[in-house]
This record gives C-alpha cells, sequence and structure tokens, in this order.
C-alpha cells in the first residue's frame, strides 16, 4: 500500500526535494560566479565593454542630431528653442515688472505734485473771486452813487427844458 499524505503536515518527501534543489543552486552558482568573475575581470570583455559605450555614445549623439534636422526642417521647435524661449520670456516679465514700478512712482509723483498745484490754483481763485466780488460791490456802489447824480441831473434838464420851452 502507498503511503498517505499527513494532511496536517508536509507531505513525505518535500523537505528532501527543497534541498537537493539548494544543493544543485548553491553548486552553479560557485561555478558561474566563478565563470563570470573570469569573465568580467578579463582585457577582452574591458575592450569590447569599451568600444560598445562609445557606440552607444555615438548613436545617442547621431540620433540628438538626426533629431534636432528633422524637428528644424518641419519647423518645430527644439528643446534648446523652448529653453531660449523661456528665458525671453523671463526677461520680459522682469522688465514688464520694472517697467510697472516705475510707472507707479511716477504716478505717486505726479499725484502729490497735481495736489499741490490744485492747491495753489485754489487759493489763486479764492483770491480771484474775492477781488471779483470787492470790484462788483464797489461798481454796484458807484452804480447807485451815479443813478441818483443822474436823476438829479435829469430832474435839472427837465427844468431847463421847460422853462426854454416857455421862453419861445
Amino acid at each position: 500500500m502507498s503511503e498517505r499524505p499527513d494532511v496536517r503536515g508536509k507531505p513525505p518527501g518535500v523537505d528532501e526535494f527543497f534541498s537537493s534543489i539548494k544543493q544543485v543552486y548553491d553548486t552553479n552558482e560557485k561555478q558561474l560566479t566563478q565563470l563570470w568573475e573570469q569573465v568580467l575581470t578579463s582585457e577582452p570583455y574591458a575592450n569590447w565593454f569599451g568600444v560598445s559605450q562609445r557606440q552607444n555614445s555615438l548613436l545617442q549623439d547621431w540620433l540628438k542630431r538626426v533629431s534636432a534636422g528633422m524637428l528644424n526642417s518641419s519647423n518645430l521647435p527644439s528643446r534648446e528653442d523652448l529653453a531660449n524661449l523661456a528665458n525671453q520670456v523671463i526677461s520680459t516679465e522682469e522688465k514688464v515688472d520694472e517697467l510697472t514700478f516705475r510707472f507707479d512712482d511716477l504716478r505717486d509723483q505726479l499725484s502729490v505734485n497735481l495736489a499741490g498745484e490744485i492747491s495753489s490754483l485754489r487759493a489763486q481763485v479764492s483770491e480771484v473771486q474775492y477781488s471779483l466780488n470787492l470790484l462788483i460791490k464797489s461798481i454796484e456802489r458807484q452804480g447807485k452813487a451815479g443813478s441818483e447824480t443822474s436823476k438829479r441831473s435829469n430832474s435839472r434838464s427837465v427844468k431847463k427844458t421847460a422853462v426854454e420851452s416857455q421862453g419861445e
């Protein structure tokens, strides 16, 4: 009869199976480690690695040049063009900010100067208004005095005219 696995534990032979796999792994690891150590430290591998790195670098440079040429011929901006544009935008923003500050300073100066000029003009207008009021009052006084004088001279001329007409 065959052995039945224990339902509560590991089936028989599992430990032996995993220990044999571990032994195979350890043996292969030692051998492959030695092999790779010999390969990686050899001069031909170093030469091959250096040449492949150089070829990779040349390929990347060639791809950059070809990409830039394609972008240029299709009138699309490159990274360099976008970086230059970003620098120009930043420079323009700085100049706009500087002009805004200068404008604010000039506006403040004009406000102060205009306030002084307006105050001065108000004072002059008040003086002119006062002088005009005095002149108007003086003219009114002279007008009243002149009316009384003209009334007197009118009454004399009426009397004279009446006397002259009687004499005729």
